[in-house]
């Protein structure tokens, strides 16, 4: 109150502007503040996705080199960590596999026969694959799996004879089940009981049928 009322003072008037000045300065340091955690809480550039555009900036009917010199200094290696994804795509592990690895590799070998590229992009050989047609992949080799492996188990245990054999094979099948788990993005606490659940079936099985 006492500023307020000193405002016609010069000297305190003068004190009252230099508080005004720094409540702008907080203001701005703050705004500033709160854009760089926002910054901040984006996710890196995808290793592979860059790939994927610097061997088209490099590509003839692409980007035909099109940066050289200190233009193309934001794609180099030692650049990588300025970089942030604009759109994010958080990916289970086997999604990311099939994404980077298995359809990639099924294209370099010719198994798979290639997609139209995109309008306007026929030189360029760009196609284009929907995140869904990925999700979709991905949750049919997590339902192949879920169901295959408890299967398979079953089927060896009972042809297995020796019971110490048994005990092994099923510690074996748990750690692979365990395994596939941890590649989905399950949460620890999920892999833990659906791990349990197969060891309780394989452990029933075991007790239940007779060995040698």
């Amino acid at each position: 109150m006492a500023l307020l009322d000193a405002r016609n003072d010069s000297v305190n008037g003068r004190q009252w502007g230099l508080i005004k000045e720094v409540r702008e300065k907080l203001k701005e340091y703050n705004a500033a503040l709160l854009q760089q955690v926002q910054i901040n809480s984006l996710d890196g550039a995808n290793m592979h996705d860059l790939g994927v555009l610097k061997e088209w900036l490099a590509r003839k009917h692409g980007g035909n080199n099109f940066l050289a010199g200190i233009e193309d200094k934001p794609w180099r290696d030692e650049e990588v960590s300025d970089l942030v994804a604009l759109s994010s795509r958080p990916y289970a592990r086997v999604t990311r596999w099939i994404v980077e690895r298995a359809v990639p590799w099924l294209y370099s070998t010719g198994i798979t026969q290639r997609k139209a590229p995109l309008p306007g992009h026929e030189e360029a050989g760009l196609v284009e694959w929907k995140d869904e047609t990925y999700s979709a992949a991905s949750r049919v080799i997590a339902v192949l799996v879920s169901t295959l492996i408890p299967s398979v188990a079953v089927i060896t245990l009972y042809c297995i004879r020796n019971l110490l054999t048994r005990i092994f094979v099923a510690m074996t099948f748990s750690t692979v089940f365990a395994i596939a788990l941890a590649l989905s993005d399950a949460r620890t606490a999920e892999i833990f009981a659906a791990t349990a659940a197969l060891s309780s079936v394989q452990v029933v099985f075991i007790g239940s049928t007779s060995v040698e």
